[in-house]
Protein backbone atom coordinates (compact mmCIF):
# COMPACT_ATOMS: atom_id res chain seq x y z
CA UNK A 1 0.00 0.00 0.00
CA UNK A 2 1.85 3.45 -1.19
CA UNK A 3 0.05 6.22 0.70
CA UNK A 4 1.41 10.22 0.01
CA UNK A 5 0.75 12.50 2.88
CA UNK A 6 1.75 15.89 3.16
CA UNK A 7 3.66 17.45 6.73
CA UNK A 8 -0.06 18.51 8.01
CA UNK A 9 -1.20 15.04 7.60
CA UNK A 10 1.81 13.19 8.98
CA UNK A 11 1.33 15.94 12.10
CA UNK A 12 -2.66 14.09 12.06
CA UNK A 13 -1.32 10.48 11.85
CA UNK A 14 1.33 11.40 14.89
CA UNK A 15 -1.88 12.98 17.20
CA UNK A 16 -3.66 9.92 16.27
CA UNK A 17 -1.03 7.47 17.24
CA UNK A 18 0.11 9.12 20.52
CA UNK A 19 -4.14 9.37 21.06
CA UNK A 20 -4.47 5.78 20.88
CA UNK A 21 -1.07 5.04 22.17
CA UNK A 22 -2.40 6.30 25.76
CA UNK A 23 -5.69 4.58 25.22
CA UNK A 24 -4.06 1.35 25.00
CA UNK A 25 -1.88 2.18 27.79
CA UNK A 26 1.30 1.68 25.76
CA UNK A 27 4.95 3.05 26.64
CA UNK A 28 8.23 3.81 24.69
CA UNK A 29 9.38 0.39 26.09
CA UNK A 30 10.30 -2.70 24.46
CA UNK A 31 7.85 -4.59 25.90
CA UNK A 32 5.16 -2.74 23.92
CA UNK A 33 7.09 -2.29 20.38
CA UNK A 34 5.23 -4.82 18.60
CA UNK A 35 2.01 -3.55 19.58
CA UNK A 36 2.36 -0.09 18.75
CA UNK A 37 3.94 -1.17 15.59
CA UNK A 38 0.96 -3.03 14.88
CA UNK A 39 -0.99 0.05 16.10
CA UNK A 40 1.26 2.37 13.28
CA UNK A 41 -0.09 -0.21 10.61
CA UNK A 42 -3.39 0.30 11.59
CA UNK A 43 -3.27 3.73 11.83
CA UNK A 44 -2.11 3.90 8.05
CA UNK A 45 -4.62 1.70 6.81
CA UNK A 46 -7.36 3.54 8.21
CA UNK A 47 -6.17 6.78 6.83
CA UNK A 48 -5.48 5.51 3.41
CA UNK A 49 -9.67 4.87 3.29
CA UNK A 50 -9.10 8.35 3.26
CA UNK A 51 -9.88 9.44 7.20
CA UNK A 52 -7.74 12.46 7.90
CA UNK A 53 -9.32 13.60 11.54
CA UNK A 54 -7.03 12.49 14.45
CA UNK A 55 -9.79 11.62 16.72
CA UNK A 56 -11.68 9.42 14.59
CA UNK A 57 -8.08 7.71 13.20
CA UNK A 58 -7.44 6.84 16.96
CA UNK A 59 -10.50 5.31 17.88
CA UNK A 60 -11.10 3.43 14.84
CA UNK A 61 -6.82 2.37 15.12
CA UNK A 62 -8.21 1.39 18.96
CA UNK A 63 -11.17 -0.33 18.02
CA UNK A 64 -9.30 -3.04 15.43
CA UNK A 65 -6.77 -3.36 18.04
CA UNK A 66 -8.81 -4.18 20.85
CA UNK A 67 -10.87 -6.96 18.14
CA UNK A 68 -7.39 -8.11 17.21
CA UNK A 69 -6.16 -9.05 20.48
Amino acid sequence: MSLSLNNEELTVLDQAFHTACVELGLGANADDNARRERLSQLIVSVASEGERDPTTLARRAFELMKTNE
